[in-house]
């Protein structure tokens, strides 16, 4: 579960081993030391969040080619958590596999306060009851 991290530009690598292994990424909107989209920062190239979601979902076989809203019950509050998935994977008949990224409002470091509450229903599969 990354969180406000993500790889350095021609380093992002999802081998197939990882197939069935789910992730959930967590990333602040505003974050000027690893910027969401990408690229440069602080002399240091980033991958983009967005790549890095696309990449597991492709090992993944992911239902959907690209990210959708998904509604979550930590939706909202005070820093307006938004989360996104790839739709069905191939491999996640027991809750593995499964590809998330939810982003929310703050800078680098920040954490929101249903973070932990959001992880927790992500890894236990209780987004499968949605």
């Amino acid at each position: 579960m990354p969180v406000y991290g993500l790889p350095l530009q021609n380093h992002l690598d999802v081998p197939d081993a990882l197939k069935g292994t789910s992730i959930l990424s967590m990333h602040d909107r505003s974050d000027t030391v690893i910027p969401w989209g990408g690229g440069e920062a602080g002399g240091w190239e980033y991958e983009s969040g967005k790549a890095v979601a696309d990449s597991w979902a492709a090992v993944h076989n992911c239902e959907l080619a690209k990210s959708v809203p998904f509604k979550t019950p930590y939706d909202g509050g005070a820093k307006n958590v938004a989360c996104q998935w790839y739709g069905k994977c191939a491999d996640d008949e027991d809750a593995d596999g499964t590809v998330m990224f939810c982003l929310y409002d703050g800078h680098h470091g920040d954490w929101p306060a249903e973070g932990t509450d959001l992880a927790m229903w992500f890894f236990m599969g209780k987004w499968r009851f949605l």
